[in-house]
C-alpha cells in the first residue's frame, strides 16, 4: 500500500513510529513547518520532521499540490494530530480515501481540544476513533472505535499518549483489512458535541468553583496551556492539586491554609483542596511543603494569623 502520512506533534510521531514498525511503506510524510517555541527566536522542527529525518525518511513542510499526489498515486491517506486542514483534492485523490485519528469516542468531543475536556468533565471513560476524512471537522463516518478506562491517578500526557498508541493499533489493524473502510458508519449528528482550543486564560483559576471541578482543570491544563493564579501580584503556576474535602467552615474561595502535617490548602465552593505541587513566577517548580518553607503565606496581626489570597 502506498501511503502518504500527515502528522505534527510527538503522539503523532508514535503512530508513525508504530505504522512502520507494522511494516507499513510510508511514500511521504507531510508536517508543518519549524516553529518558534523557545527564547531566543530560535525555530524548532515538528517531532515528526525530527523523526523523518533520523530515519530518511521523505517529507515536506508544506502541502503538497495536485501533481504531486497523482505522482505518488496513494492507496491511503493517514492523519494523525497534523494541526491543518486537508484540501479536497488530497481526501478524494487516492483509493481508500483518508482515515484520521481522533482521541475521543465520536461523536463526542469532536474539536481541538477532546482529552482535556473529557478530563475536565471528569469522564471515567474515553478512547479513539478511527473515521474517514470528510468536510465536516471530526464528523466523518467511524471506520473503528476502542474504549479505554481513565485511571484517577493518570495526567493529561499520560491519558492522551496511551490513546494515540491504542489508535495506532487500531490503523494498522484498519491497514491489513481495508475491507473495514467500506463498513464505516455515519456519525449520529444529534450526540455531536464540540470543544474549544484552550487558551492560556482557561488556565486562570476561578476558585469560586466546586473543589473537585477545579481538580480536573489543573489535571487536565496544568501542563498544556498551564494553570495558575496571583499572590501578592506574583503569577503562581498550580501544577497538581488533589484531595477535595467538603468543610462546614467557609473560608473565602483562594484562601490558604496550613495543615498539622504542613499540607498546603486553598479554599473553594465548599470545601478546600491539597495544593501538591506549584511554581512561583521566577522561581522552580516545587513540593509545597518546600514552598511553604521559603514563602510567607500570612500577614500576622496582633499575633494572629491572616493567610493569603489566591486570585
Amino acid at each position: 500500500m502506498k501511503i502518504i502520512y500527515f502528522g505534527t506533534d510527538k503522539y503523532s510521531e508514535l503512530v508513525l513510529d508504530k505504522m512502520i514498525k507494522a511494516g507499513n511503506s510510508i511514500h511521504l510524510v507531510v508536517t508543518l513547518p519549524d516553529s518558534i517555541k523557545s527564547r531566543g527566536n530560535k525555530k524548532s522542527p515538528t517531532p515528526i520532521k525530527a523523526f523523518c529525518e533520523s530515519k530518511n525518511i521523505n517529507f515536506k513542510v508544506n502541502m503538497p499540490n495536485k501533481d504531486e499526489i497523482n505522482n505518488i498515486n496513494p492507496d491511503v491517506i493517514v492523519v494523525a494530530s497534523y494541526g491543518k486542514i486537508i484540501p479536497e483534492y488530497i481526501l478524494k485523490n487516492s483509493k481508500y480515501g483518508a482515515i484520521n485519528l481522533h482521541p475521543s469516542l465520536l461523536p463526542k468531543y469532536r474539536g481541538p481540544s477532546p482529552v482535556q475536556t473529557a478530563i475536565i468533565n471528569d469522564e471515567k471513560i474515553s478512547g479513539t476513533s478511527i473515521i474517514l476524512l470528510n468536510k465536516t471537522i471530526d464528523g466523518g463516518p467511524i471506520i473503528c472505535q476502542e474504549k479505554y478506562k481513565i485511571k484517577p491517578e493518570e495526567t493529561y500526557s499520560e491519558i492522551i499518549e496511551r490513546l494515540f498508541l491504542i489508535g495506532a493499533e487500531n490503523i494498522n489493524k484498519v491497514l491489513t483489512n481495508t475491507d473495514l473502510i467500506s463498513k464505516a458508519r455515519p456519525q449520529n449528528e444529534e450526540e455531536a458535541t464540540h470543544t474549544k482550543k484552550m487558551e492560556k486564560i482557561d488556565g486562570h483559576i476561578n476558585w469560586k468553583q466546586d473543589g473537585k471541578k477545579i481538580i480536573q482543570i489543573i489535571k487536565a491544563l496544568s501542563e498544556k496551556p498551564g494553570t495558575y493564579s496571583f499572590i501578592d501580584e506574583k503569577k503562581i503556576k498550580i501544577h497538581k492539586a488533589s484531595n477535595f474535602e467538603k468543610s462546614e467552615f467557609h473560608n473565602e474561595p483562594g484562601e490558604l491554609c496550613l495543615g498539622h502535617k504542613d499540607e498546603l490548602y486553598v479554599s473553594t465552593l465548599g470545601g478546600r483542596i491539597t495544593i501538591n505541587e506549584l511554581q512561583l513566577e521566577g522561581k522552580k517548580r516545587m513540593k509545597a511543603k518546600d514552598f511553604i518553607r521559603g514563602y510567607k503565606i500570612y500577614n500576622e496581626i496582633k499575633n494572629e494569623r491572616i493567610y493569603k489570597k489566591l486570585s
